[in-house]
Formats: C-alpha cells, structure tokens, sequence
C-alpha cells in the first residue's frame, strides 16, 4: 500500500524523465530496492504480488522484472485483463528501453535498469474441482482463458 502513494510522482517521473532532473532518482530506485533486499538476504528470486491494474507502479515493477507470471481466474475479466496487457506491454517496453538508455536515469543515484522480462505463463486460481477435474462452466473459462494467452499474450513482441 506504501508504494500506491507514490503512484502520481512516478508516473510523471516516468514520463518526462527526460526532462525532470529532480524526479531522475524515481523510477530506478523500486529497481535498487528489491535488488537490495536481495542480497541482503541472499534470495536467488523476488515474488512479487501486484494489483491487476495498468498503473506506473506495476509498469516499473514489470519492466525492471527479469520474468513475470499472471495469475488469472476462471472468467471473462481474466480475459480482458490478458488482451489489456497484450497491447500495452509492447508500450512499456519501448518506454522502458528508452528510459535505460536517457543520460539523466542512466547517472542517476538509483540508474533505470535495462531489463527485458520473459513470460513465463499463467497460473489459474479460484475453481472448484470435481472428480478431480474443473467443473464444466470452469474448464470452459481455464480453455478461454489458454487460448486468450496462446493467441495474444504468447505473441506479444517485447524484445528489441
């Protein structure tokens, strides 16, 4: 919840990081911080649960990430959410490049990592079993919501 306060100032940091020397610390230093706490407690990898939105926080968290996984549930808003993140993953990224590539973010105290995350896939959460198999209303949505992420997400060009 800490992090949603700075939800405004990154996300004007993150846009005019070109132009904004006192914000120039901001969107490297989510980066530093994780990598930190890492080695200070010798984690190989960081977990990270982020809020199903399109925010400026959860575009620096995913774009500094090395990979990602997305939960989903058996339904239409796991759907939406899929194809809302196809088309603006390919518009992060490209910030992202930018941003680890700008004078001012690279010399910065906290420098924007240049990081390209690879999808790792889906998990599906929240459906009854019976018989040991999803009931049929719910392997109906899991087949939906495998084809949304072959057809779209799978497909998705992030890499230079």
């Amino acid at each position: 919840m800490g992090l949603a306060e700075y939800e405004v100032t990154l996300g004007i940091a993150q846009e005019l990081s070109g132009s904004i020397q006192t914000l120039q610390n901001l969107p490297g230093s989510i980066s530093y911080l994780l990598k930190k706490t890492a080695e200070k407690f010798s984690a190989d990898y960081i977990l990270i649960d982020m809020n199903p939105s399109l925010s400026s926080v959860n575009q620096n968290l995913l774009m500094t990430s090395d990979f990602f996984i997305v939960p989903t549930v058996p339904d239409f808003f796991s759907i939406m959410a899929i194809d809302s993140l196809a088309r603006i993953m390919p518009k992060w990224h490209i910030w992202a490049e930018k941003a680890s590539d700008l004078k001012v973010l690279k010399e910065a105290t906290y420098p924007f990592p240049k990081v390209t995350p690879l999808f790792l896939g889906t998990i599906i959460q929240n459906y009854q079993i019976i018989n040991q198999k999803p009931s049929d209303s719910f392997q109906e949505w899991i087949d939906r919501i495998q084809k949304a992420v072959s057809d779209e997400l799978y497909h998705v060009r992030i890499r230079a």
